[in-house]
């Protein structure tokens, strides 16, 4: 393997992974981030996947999505409108950006916290608590 890349810078004068950008997309900048965001260049996903601390995933539609309401860093409510109307709440630390995500459909997956987790510095943002609702219909 070192041939070929000692090859290849020969011919072009320098390596191609100088080039790159440090940060290649909207990955989260966390290494211990509770989402999961497409990258830069690609398209945005049609379903969005949380994922249970007991091990139990759920997809919902984009398409779905009518309201995202953040009411601090700590909260934050996905209204969905579809066969029936559901809320989607958020409890953690520092989520403005999972905020912001779900607004410009850029998420693949938010993962629940382990309680058993204990490396996570306070720093970073957490979920903490995942609940969906089923809202009653007014009628």
């Amino acid at each position: 393997m070192a041939e070929v890349s000692r090859a290849f810078d020969e011919n072009t004068g320098r390596n191609i992974l100088h080039r790159l950008p440090q940060s290649v997309g909207r990955v989260a900048k966390e290494p211990h981030c509770p989402w999961q965001a497409i990258r830069d260049g690609e398209l945005p996903p049609m379903m969005f996947q949380l994922r249970f601390r007991d091990g139990h995933m759920e997809s919902y539609s984009y398409s779905d999505i009518r309201e995202v309401h953040c009411r601090d860093a700590g909260f934050v409510q996905v209204l969905l409108h579809s066969m029936c109307k559901k809320s989607i709440t958020f409890e953690g630390r520092h989520l403005k950006e999972l905020a912001n995500l779900f607004c410009i459909a850029s998420l693949r997956s938010i993962h629940e916290a382990d309680d058993r987790d204990l490396n996570r510095p306070e720093s970073s943002p957490e979920v903490t608590q995942i609940l969906v609702e089923e809202i009653e219909s007014a009628s």
